[in-house]
């Protein structure tokens, strides 16, 4: 007569033996996804969360050739004085001018402050999309169709 395992017996070893795997596959998981998810946040910059600057007026003036724009800083970040302000203008005729480099003279922009600036020389089609760049916050922007 051959003895076996009873059934129960049986049963009792397989459940230990997958509580076992799933404790190791799950200690392996956390570890992973913590390493993964320190690893990502300390790659995004956040220095510049929360920047806005508010373009209140663009006015373009085709006669004396300039347009004429007030800034307000109404985020919570502070502008340094030595970040430059960059305003690239498209017309309506798609033609791109990105040669008003540092408008601001690298005066900073502090909070709750406003720059008026007036750009000379300038022709162009209307309506004309302005874009507000600057040097500390690469990638924000800020834009306004002038009229």
């Amino acid at each position: 007569m051959k003895k076996g395992i009873s059934a129960l017996i049986a049963t009792i070893l397989l459940i230990v033996v997958a509580v076992v795997l799933v404790g190791i596959i799950l200690s392996w998981g956390q570890n992973f996804v913590l390493k993964g998810t320190s690893q990502a946040s300390e790659t995004i910059d956040t220095t510049c969360t929360g920047a806005a600057v508010n373009i209140l007026s663009c006015d373009y003036n085709s006669v004396a050739e300039n347009i004429k724009l007030t800034l307000v800083n109404s985020g919570s970040i502070v502008f340094k004085n030595d970040t430059n302000f960059n305003v690239l203008l498209i017309d309506a005729n798609n033609d791109l001018n990105s040669s008003n480099l540092n408008v601001l003279n690298s005066a900073g922009l502090g909070l709750g402050e406003s720059a008026t600036v007036i750009i000379s020389g300038y022709s162009g089609e209307v309506p004309i999309k302005l874009e507000l760049r600057n040097t500390q916050c690469n990638g924000y922007y800020w834009s306004k169709l002038c009229n």
